[in-house]
């Protein structure tokens, strides 16, 4: 997570040994606990950086937020009229964070985008913090700015003059709106949480963004000549596709003479307003200078306009309740709206004298169909019965209703509902849809009379849905666990022949559940899932992946979830046994040692699984057989479905593992070639021979002459051997070696947490995945290396894991067997 720096502005510098800070933000989404702040101090020695040192964080916890504005994608995210997704800056506090210190308190000012309303729309949170003398930092006040108008509000800048008022501008964009900048803004005696300053748009767009890219360069300043100015500048759309940057300088003054509404106190939305509601308003002195003899005025619904004087005198930055001479009639059920303004002599901001609200009269008796569910998928049948959402949208409790649904073309079927609903809350009425036709279907249903009484809400009484049925086929279910990266992951479907079906992702939320219904005929298929990175569905969060017919069956089952880049699947409707098995094997370290192992692996299998190494006639749950010498073994392994699959595998008495090293010849006919030999999995000490000729206690054979050659390594201490095959050529630069072979380090071994491991001849793979298995032959973890040049490496950590003797196995067939770690 990115850490923002707190920057000094003002003339009071921070007290006497005052440390540095940066904050960072926490959404509780991540890893639980509560929505935050977090804010470190930081202590620099700039003469000795050994006494520098990081203290924190300080928990500023704040009212819940949500940071993820585009779950899936780290930088499109916000729409534009063209649909290009804009980078929202999303998860981090935007640049800058400003300090000032007043005297009598220090504050930090901070604002980062988040969900506005639930539905991913960017609104700024901002925050002040505050340090009083002596104490701690505590958050003061917090606000977010997201005016209920469907745009996107997102990388801002924010920032505080030494007054204390406060400036904030940003970028706007929306499916209509191209992308400009604004401002709002706030005074230092205003109510705390509140942006008070009316938005205003300076920097209008006239065009779309080509790419994601934007804001980079968002900025606030405060001119330290005069400590009022704020100086801001920020990317805005010019016409015809051209960005531009505009600078804004501004000032927020407070009026001598401003006065104005505040908000409607009553009345509020309820079922029962009448036709002679009293109408009360809050009144604010916004300005310098005391006021009276303001006029007040009011009108609903386009009537007459209702005017009073309010003769008290309000002193400056004072609210004054009032409540108007004459009610207003809200007998009619539906929306009613209001204006509200003031009059004042002498007033220099009539910007903030007039506001507008809606109120409500909501229905009693009000019966709504919000939805049809169970039909979101292809129907795979002859019947079925889907679900109508019932609501309650009114403010007497419901007790009964009609509902009646019609199927097709159809007579009007009744299936009225009688229970206990209480306002707001939803209940489920089953309806049998059939016999279904093939391809699209449609479905209406119809409510009302709510406990036995005309509906005083017709308009949500009705719902059509077009759904598709396949009668004849069978129902297929793919269900995807996605990991944190959804983005990488794809999916296929293909049948027998080949022939592509059915496509899914890349998807857009991370660790979510995604469900693909569909309806197939009899027959076998193939599902492929595909991951551009190259980790499979592994990570922190790892996901997962099934196909279920019917009636729940799993037909097959992504047992590997580090499956590289792709994996394949194949299934058959109706069910049957598709169980794969394959074999890592390691040998013996030395003839008749009798310590093999072999790990059993498989897909398409349901858990839990049993295992054999004597041909089925007896099972172990345990995947891992150790202790083997070497042989023929016949294995199988049977799944919770019955299903049983079998192959040999052979275990070999020898495990030695050897790679070389080779100068090439620096010209046609020279014999100054030469091949460095090494070797691992044996006891030593070793004999090699080039070519056949006698072995040598030396690995190094010198004075070669281009050509192919063919290397034996012996074991002296147990008599195994293994045989390299290499080439010496002609090259320019001999001082470059090639590398032919195996080889694999794992450091330090034993270790305490982190093994950095090495490998070479894995060059013409760009990541080589891998997973760390307990002596169980359980996945505790997964990973992988990454290839640089031509070295295959990275670190794996066994940090958490109890004390004890794990193997990393190589998903390349190049590296079979499993390579053991001891975790200290």
């Amino acid at each position: 997570q990115v850490l923002t720096p707190v920057d000094f502005d003002g003339v009071n510098p921070p007290p006497a040994g005052s440390p540095a800070y940066v904050l960072r933000l926490y959404d509780d989404a991540w890893e639980g606990g509560q929505d935050k702040v977090e804010l470190w101090e930081v202590y620099i020695d700039w003469l000795d950086e050994g006494n520098s040192f990081l203290s924190g964080p300080t928990d500023i916890v704040s009212t819940p937020f949500d940071s993820e504005l585009c779950p899936g994608s780290l930088f499109s995210c916000l729409p534009q009229p063209n649909g290009v997704l804009l980078d929202a800056l999303q998860d981090v506090i935007l640049n800058r964070a400003p300090y000032l210190n007043f005297g009598g308190h220090e504050s930090i000012l901070l604002h980062f985008a988040v969900d506005a309303d639930g539905s991913n729309r960017a609104g700024l949170r901002w925050m002040e913090l505050r340090k009083e003398e002596g104490g701690s930092w505590n958050l003061y006040q917090e606000g977010t700015y997201a005016p209920d108008d469907g745009l996107h509000r997102f990388v801002g800048g924010i920032g505080m003059d030494y007054s204390g008022n406060i400036l904030m501008a940003y970028s706007v964009t929306g499916p209509g709106k191209q992308p400009s900048l604004r401002f709002t803004g706030r005074r230092a005696d205003d109510p705390p949480g509140a942006m008070t300053v009316e938005e205003y748009e300076f920097g209008e767009g006239l065009s779309s963004q080509g790419s994601n890219r934007w804001g980079d360069y968002a900025s606030m300043s405060i001119d330290p000549a005069n400590g009022k100015d704020f100086w801001f500048t920020g990317e805005y759309m010019q016409a015809n596709g051209n960005w531009g940057t505009k600078v804004l300088k501004a000032h927020l003054r407070r009026d001598s003479t401003d006065a104005g509404p505040k908000a409607l106190l009553r009345p509020k939305d309820s079922a029962f307003l009448t036709d002679m509601e009293p109408v009360r308003v809050a009144i604010r002195n916004y300005g310098l200078k005391a006021v009276s003899g303001l006029s007040v005025s009011y009108s609903v619904d386009g009537a007459p306009l209702t005017t009073d004087i309010i003769t008290e005198s309000l002193a400056p930055g004072e609210e004054y309740e009032h409540t108007f001479s004459s009610s207003a009639n809200l007998e009619a059920i539906g929306p009613h709206d209001f204006i509200l303004f003031t009059s004042l002599e002498g007033d220099s901001a009539r910007f903030n004298d007039t506001l507008r609200a809606t109120i409500y009269k909501l229905p009693r008796r009000d019966v709504a169909v919000t939805g049809i569910t169970g039909l979101e998928n292809p129907v795979c049948d002859t019947f079925y019965q889907a679900l109508v959402r019932l609501a309650n949208a009114g403010a007497d409790t419901l007790f009964s209703a009609a509902v009646s649904y019609q199927f097709n073309d159809g007579p009007a079927i009744q299936a009225n509902w009688t229970g206990f609903l209480a306002p707001g809350e939803v209940a489920g009425v089953p309806i049998l849809l059939g016999p279904l036709n093939g391809g699209v279907n449609t479905v209406s249903v119809t409510a009302g009379l709510p406990n036995g009484l005309p509906d005083e809400g017709p308009d949500n009484n009705n719902r059509q849905k077009d759904f598709m049925a396949f009668p004849e086929y069978e129902t297929v279910l793919l269900q995807l666990l996605t990991d944190e990266y959804p983005e990488e992951t794809t999916w296929e479907l293909r049948d027998e022949a080949g022939n592509l079906l059915y496509t899914g992702g890349p998807f857009s939320q991370a660790e979510a559940i995604t469900e693909e219904g569909l309806c197939l005929p009899a027959a076998c298929y193939t599902v492929t899932l595909f991951d551009t990175f190259g980790d499979g569905l592994a990570g922190s969060s790892p996901g997962s992946f099934q196909a279920t017919d019917g009636s729940g069956r799993i037909l097959a089952l992504l047992n590997e979830i580090n499956f590289g880049n792709e994996i394949t699947l194949d299934f058959c409707v109706p069910f049957q046994c598709a169980l794969q098995l394959s074999a890592t094997v390691s040998n013996e370290t030395a003839p008749g040692a009798g310590d093999g192992q072999a790990l059993l692996s498989l897909n398409n299998g349901i858990p839990p699984f049993e295992y054999s190494i004597d041909g089925g006639a007896t099972f172990q749950p345990s995947p891992v057989f150790s202790g083997l010498a070497a042989g023929e073994y016949a294995v199988a392994v049977r799944d919770a479905n019955q299903c049983q699959a079998d192959t040999l595998l052979e275990v070999g008495s020898c495990s030695l593992m050897a790679s070389a090293e080779v100068i090439s010849v620096s010209g046609p006919g020279t014999e100054d070639g030469q091949v460095v030999v090494q070797v691992s999995g044996g006891v030593g000490p070793y004999a090699y021979s080039i070519n056949g000729t006698d072995f040598q206690e030396e690995n190094v054979f010198d004075e070669l002459e281009e050509g192919d050659y063919l290397v034996v390594i012996r074991d002296e201490g147990t008599g195994c051997e293994t045989s390299l095959a290499i080439t010496v050529g002609f090259a320019l630069n001999t001082e470059e070696a090639a590398f032919f072979g195996r080889r694999v380090k794992l450091f330090p071994n034993p270790t305490e947490g982190y093994v950095r491991i090495e490998v070479r001849g894995a060059s013409d793979v760009a990541f080589l995945p891998l997973s760390i298995l307990d002596e169980g032959g359980r996945a505790v973890r997964h990973g992988r290396l990454v290839t640089y040049g031509e070295v295959t490496k990275g670190v794996v950590s066994l940090y958490g894991l109890p004390a004890g003797v794990y193997y990393l196995h190589f998903h390349q067939e190049r590296f079979p067997g499993l390579f053991a770690v001891v975790k200290k």
